[in-house]
């Protein structure tokens, strides 16, 4: 196992040889789970070399008994909520700063351009920063919801015996097939039953979770970011059991080798609770890539609504420099993979700035990325912190030419008539069709020079710009 499509292949193999469907707890279906876990593990696997790892950081333990004296607390104001037709819930990660906040860049978009706050309710999944919370008047910290909540179900469950309801018949197939393979032999979801059903018991408590928000604040709509987090199959699900439309907002590529969003070959009729029922999409290409499965899906489909985040920066100029200069979007990669010699040589000797703008999981990888552009004499020829600071939509307007790994951020260039020079064989393979439409080019980033950056620099003038206006709007102006 070599690839991306070597993975894929390796997965549909699987749906193709065993009764997926049947794995089932609470009677409902938990092949997703297993599939994109699978996915992320066999990708470390292959590429771990050319990673970087976040540091980890320091769980806070929460207080049992503090934390379910603070129920009573939690569950007043959840109810002051009341009814709101829309919930939104993604991670800090999805936040940028921007005017004095933490924005969420999709989900504050969409609110402020469409003035729905007051039925709206906002969620982070996770607590990673600092910094005041765009819309804090309508926001809720789900970890500090849950923790006390999951005291309660705890001690509850001391009081009442719970005992989930498991299908696990072809489990045992699956695992001795794990088990042949150096590549799975250590894949725990799929080996260690006991493991398996502990996680499957705490996915369940989320799930209780959630069906307690829902009912109280009775949505009609739930969006969501990445839907494949334990926390969003969770509601997905709540979701599902509710008859609450789920709709999952993209915030990145969505390529044929992405095994949450590509090649579900083997999916029941009535698909699968874990999937949101619509998938928001930025462009023609996603949409394709999700229709090729679950155009025959009720429960499932695919719509082009646009990026909100560039829709709602659209009107706002904002100038950056009066030079020209070149927009390189890293991803967390290890910094050899990131800076070859080759693209060394090419910062130095292009004659243009570089603006090298940070992945949101890299910034604990800065202070590492700025000694080394200073031990190679690079500090002058680029920019750093400007870069990871203002919003990408207006780097990416305002920039010659864009270059990237595999990043999403190939997408908002097409979008925003922008040319990509990329610069991984993943993003040679996900971004194939604006490589055919000529809107993009593979350059090793082995062999690119300062002479090819220049050649490339003007090929912006040949990229169609998105014209048409993000219909999302429509869909609001009914709901409201």
């Amino acid at each position: 196992m070599k690839s991306r499509r070597d993975i894929i292949d390796f997965i549909l193999r699987i749906e193709d040889e065993f009764n997926v469907n049947s794995l089932k707890f609470n009677n409902i279906h938990f092949w997703p789970l297993i599939r994109v876990k699978l996915f992320f593990h066999l990708i470390y696997k292959i590429e771990k070399e050319s990673l970087f790892f976040e540091k980890k950081r320091n769980e806070i333990k929460s207080n049992f008994l503090f934390e379910l004296f603070k129920w009573p607390f939690c569950l007043w104001k959840i109810n002051s909520f009341k009814k709101r037709t829309f919930l939104f819930i993604g991670s800090y990660s999805h936040r940028v700063e921007y005017k004095g906040f933490m924005f969420n860049r999709f989900f504050d978009s969409i609110i402020n351009k469409m003035n729905i706050k007051s039925k709206s309710l906002i969620m982070d999944y996770d607590s990673l920063g600092t910094g005041p919370i765009f819309n804090s008047d309508v926001f809720l910290n789900y970890n500090k919801f849950f923790n006390s909540f999951f005291s309660f179900i705890r001690f509850k469950s001391k009081l009442t015996k719970r005992t989930p309801n498991f299908n696990l018949e072809e489990y045992f197939k699956l695992s001795d097939f794990f088990l042949e393979s150096d590549f799975t032999s250590d894949f725990r979801l799929g080996i260690d039953l006991d493991f398996l059903k502990f996680y499957l018991n705490e996915l369940s408590y989320k799930i209780d979770f959630f069906q307690l928000l829902l009912a109280k604040t009775k949505p009609k709509y739930v969006f969501t970011l990445c839907y494949y987090s334990d926390v969003v199959f969770a509601l997905n699900i709540a979701c599902s059991l509710n008859k609450v439309k789920s709709i999952e907002v993209q915030h990145g590529p969505q390529p044929i080798s992405h095994a949450a969003y590509s090649h579900w070959t083997n999916l029941p009729l009535s698909g699968y609770a874990m999937l949101p029922n619509i998938f928001w999409c930025w462009d023609d290409n996603s949409v394709s890539i999700l229709s090729k499965w679950n155009h025959k899906l009720n429960n499932h489909k695919a719509i082009k609504f646009g990026n909100p985040w560039i829709d709602y920066l659209e009107d706002k100029s904002e100038e950056i420099t009066k030079d020209d200069f070149i927009l390189y979007t890293l991803q967390p990669l290890a910094i050899h993979v990131l800076f070859t010699d080759n693209l060394i040589e090419s910062i130095r000797n292009s004659n243009i700035k570089w603006f090298i703008r940070l992945h949101p999981r890299q910034f604990n990888q800065l202070q590492d990325i700025i000694s080394f552009l200073n031990d190679n004499g690079l500090t002058k020829f680029v920019e750093i912190d400007l870069a990871s600071k203002l919003p990408l939509p207006t780097l990416m307007k305002n920039c010659l030419l864009h270059i990237s790994n595999y990043s999403g951020a190939i997408i908002e260039a097409q979008l925003l008539g922008k040319f990509s020079i990329i610069i991984n064989e993943i993003g040679k393979y996900n971004f194939k069709n604006l490589i055919n439409l000529k809107q993009a080019i593979y350059l090793n980033s082995n062999e690119i020079t300062a002479d090819l950056i220049r050649k490339y620099s003007n090929n912006s003038d040949k990229v169609q710009k998105e014209v048409e206006k993000s219909n999302y709007l429509n869909f609001f102006d009914n709901e409201c």
